[in-house]
């Protein structure tokens, strides 16, 4: 998608496919996850693949938890920063089972993304998966 120009701005679980055709209980398979609901997505041509030639977007578009600082404060961003945000919050979901930001209101949510409170991952959770998504987040 980044080598077409093409972000997806609302990366979340609901968003990602993993199809179960083929599925067997005694024999590993392995499928391939397909993103879904381009509704939010931005072309912004070839050349986008170059940070240096990526235009910022200013427009918020998105799901709250997985809004990245930039986006939730409302400045320009980059849209593929932004997705390498989300795709961190879905990595957290899929190891923890809930987002990194848990927040009883949603201006306690935007307060927990821009100052980066994420909850702490489980400590049995691998060095590799925990710095990736400290490197994501």
């Amino acid at each position: 998608m980044v080598s077409e120009g093409v972000f997806h701005r609302d990366i979340k679980a609901e968003n990602v496919l993993i199809p179960t055709y083929g599925y067997s209980a005694t024999e590993p398979s392995f499928h391939l996850a397909q993103l879904t609901d381009f509704g939010c997505a931005v072309c912004l041509g070839n050349d986008a693949s170059d940070p240096g030639c990526r235009p910022p977007c200013a427009s918020v578009r998105g799901t709250l938890d997985y809004l990245s600082p930039e986006v939730v404060s409302g400045l320009p961003y980059d849209p593929y920063l932004a997705d390498m945000w989300a795709l961190g919050v879905l990595l957290f979901e899929m190891v923890e089972g809930h987002p990194p930001f848990l927040a009883p209101t949603e201006a306690m949510t935007v307060r927990q993304i821009q100052g980066g409170d994420t909850l702490p991952l489980s400590p049995s959770t691998p060095q590799e998966v925990q710095q990736l998504c400290r490197q994501m987040l």
